[in-house]
């Protein structure tokens, strides 16, 4: 299981003066106290969604229901960790206007991830999964982190999953993350088991372009992967 900031739940609830019971109210849906100590004291894991409910709740940023360490220990070594800003939604054959394609600024939310030094000098933005065109990959609600790539496409290894952006006649744009191959030629393939969404794109093709480079995913239920 990957590794997140211990989370701030009982600071912030303490900070309100509200006992766990009244978080537990306060959450709804026939949430247990037992769940909310859980989740307190790390026992239970703090997805995202989770999280997402306890910022709404107690009225803060999902990001400050986590602590705020500058670096911590990850898998082999130390990491120093950075906020990096979910803009919006993927989901192959959901065509939206330009002004639409990404969420309004005032719904993006902000996660901490590992900082890639690899990356330090590219502008770095997360997507959230819809759709089944990644399912073999991905399920609904990951966090995809992404670098932009700006038409430099000749850096891209074969099996680097990329962020897509294809036009169609009407003016409406999708978003997709697509496998990229190269034998040769170019191609951007979905790894998905729904028979409709199988057919690879060729890079070529006038309407398509890669706007972005995955270099990280982030589960719906265990927060890295």
């Amino acid at each position: 299981m990957g590794l997140l900031p211990k989370n701030r739940i009982a600071e912030l609830r303490k900070a309100r003066g509200w006992t766990q019971s009244d978080v537990a109210a306060r959450l709804g849906g026939k949430v247990a106290v037992s769940t909310v100590s859980k989740l307190e004291r790390g026992d239970r894991q703090l997805t995202l969604s989770w999280a997402k409910r306890f910022s709404d709740v107690m009225n803060c940023e999902i990001t400050d229901v986590f602590q705020e360490p500058s670096e911590g220990t990850f898998a082999r070594g130390t990491f120093s960790v950075e906020r990096v800003t979910v803009i919006g939604a993927v989901a192959g054959g959901i065509w939206k206007s330009p002004e639409t394609l990404f969420s309004p600024e005032e719904e993006n939310f902000q996660i901490r991830v590992p900082i890639n030094s690899e990356y330090l000098t590219r502008s770095r933005f997360a997507v959230c999964v819809r759709g089944v065109e990644m399912n073999r990959r991905f399920s609904a609600g990951d966090l995809l982190v992404c670098v932009r790539l700006e038409g430099q496409y000749e850096e891209l290894q074969v099996n680097s999953l990329v962020l897509t952006k294809t036009s169609n006649h009407n003016g409406q744009i999708e978003l997709a993350i697509k496998r990229f191959e190269n034998n040769g030629e170019a191609w951007l393939w979905p790894e998905s088991d729904h028979p409709l969404n199988q057919q690879p794109v060729p890079l070529s093709d006038p309407g398509v372009e890669i706007y972005g480079l995955v270099i990280a995913s982030y589960c719906s239920e265990f927060p890295l992967r």
